[in-house]
C-alpha cells in the first residue's frame, strides 16, 4: 500500500501492503489449511463434550442448529431452497446416509473409543471413498488404489488386535468408527449427481436440514433425559466450537477455496486431518497410544501416499463430521466433499 503525505507529496510503502501481494492461490490455501486444522481439532472437542452431553443430546440439536443457519445462508444467496421432484428421493437417502447414520456411528465412536484412535481411523475415508466410486462406477480405480485399499485393511486390522490391550479405543468404537466412515464415503459418491445441480450452498442446508429430522427423533429420550444444568461452561464451549467454527465456518471456508486450490491439492491437506487429529488428543486429552495402535494408525495413515493424485475426497470430512456436501469429492465428477461430518 502507498500512502501519499497531505501537503507533501511524499509517498510511503507500509509494511502492510506485503499481504495484499500474497496471490489469492496462498490465501486459499492458508484458508484450507486453518479449516483442516479445526477440523483436527473437532475430534478432541468432540470427546470432551461427550464427556457432558449424552451422544445424541450433543449431536442432534448441533446439526438442527446448523441446517437453520445453512438454510438462511442459502437462502440469502440463491432465494430459495427448492429441489426439483425428480432429486427428492436422492437427496432423502444421502441425507439418511450420509448424515444420520454417519452421526449415530460417529458419536458413539466417539464414545467407545479415545479420539486419537477415531481421528487414524479416519484415514480410511479417502480410501473408501475411491473404492466406492469405482464401486458405482463414477470413477475408474487403478492398481495404486487397489494396494492402498489392501494397506489401510492391513492397518486397521492392527488396530483391532491391539484393542484388547491398552489400546485407548475398543473393538465397538473401532467397529462403529469403520461404519461412520463407510457411510460417509457412500454419501460422498451419491451426492455427485447433486453437486452438478445445486450449489454447495444449498445441498448443505437441505441435506442438514433433511438429516436433522431423524436425528432430533433418534435423540428425543435422551434430549429428554439429558441434565441441562450440569453441562458446565465447557461442555457448552465445546458445542459451541462444534457448531460454529468446526461445522458452519470451516465449510463455508471449504467452498469459498476448493474452486482455487483444486481437489487433488486439498486432498494433501486432508490427508493430514488423522494425524493432527490424533495429536490434539495425545496434547489436550493425554490420551495413551499404545504400539499397536501407532503402528496401525502409521500403516493406515501411509496408504494415503500411495492414492494417486486426485483420488479420494475432495474436502473432504476429512472428516465425516465435519460433513458438507462433497462437492469436488471426487476429481473427474467434479464434485465435492464433505464433514462429513466431525
Amino acid at each position: 500500500m502507498i500512502i501519499v503525505v497531505p501537503g507533501s507529496g511524499r509517498r510511503l510503502t507500509t509494511f502492510a501492503s506485503r499481504w495484499p501481494d500474497l496471490s489469492a492461490h496462498a490465501r486459499a490455501e492458508l484458508l484450507l489449511l486453518g479449516a483442516v486444522l479445526v477440523w483436527s481439532l473437532n475430534f478432541s472437542v468432540s470427546k470432551y463434550a461427550l464427556g457432558r452431553f449424552s451422544p445424541l443430546a450433543f449431536t442432534a440439536p448441533r446439526y438442527a442448529l446448523a441446517a437453520l443457519i445453512f438454510c438462511g445462508i442459502a437462502f440469502r444467496r440463491e432465494g430459495s431452497l427448492r429441489v426439483r421432484q425428480p432429486d427428492v428421493r436422492l437427496v432423502l437417502a444421502a441425507a439418511a446416509v450420509g448424515i444420520w447414520l454417519n452421526q449415530l456411528a460417529f458419536v458413539y465412536a466417539l464414545r467407545l473409543a479415545g479420539a486419537a484412535t477415531v481421528a487414524l481411523l479416519f484415514g480410511t475415508a479417502p480410501i473408501l471413498v475411491a473404492v466406492f466410486a469405482h464401486v458405482s462406477r463414477i470413477e475408474h480405480v487403478g492398481a495404486r488404489t487397489w494396494l492402498a485399499t489392501a494397506v489401510s485393511s492391513l492397518g486397521v486390522a492392527v488396530l483391532v488386535i491391539g484393542s484388547g490391550g491398552s489400546l485407548s479405543g475398543s473393538l465397538g468404537g473401532i467397529i462403529l468408527c469403520l461404519v461412520s466412515s463407510a457411510t460417509w464415503a457412500a454419501y460422498s459418491c451419491a451426492v455427485v449427481p447433486l453437486s452438478r445441480a445445486y450449489s454447495p450452498y444449498r445441498l448443505s442446508a437441505v441435506l442438514t436440514l433433511a438429516a436433522s429430522m431423524p436425528l432430533l427423533a433418534s435423540a428425543a429420550l435422551q434430549l429428554w433425559g439429558q441434565n441441562w444444568a450440569d453441562i458446565g461452561i465447557g461442555g457448552w464451549l465445546a458445542f459451541a466450537y462444534a457448531l460454529v467454527p468446526a461445522y458452519v465456518l470451516s465449510n463455508l471456508v471449504w467452498f469459498r477455496t476448493i474452486g482455487l486450490v483444486g481437489a487433488p491439492r486439498a486432498a494433501l491437506y486432508i490427508n493430514l486431518e488423522p494425524f493432527l487429529g490424533a495429536l490434539c488428543a495425545v496434547l489436550l486429552l493425554s490420551e495413551h497410544v499404545g504400539a499397536l495402535e501407532a503402528v496401525g494408525g502409521v500403516i493406515t495413515a501411509g496408504a494415503l501416499v500411495l492414492l494417486p493424485r486426485g483420488a479420494g475426497i475432495g474436502k473432504g470430512q476429512a472428516s465425516p463430521d465435519a460433513f458438507e456436501p462433497a462437492v469436488d469429492a471426487i476429481d473427474r465428477a467434479k464434485c465435492s466433499r464433505a464433514p462429513a461430518a466431525g
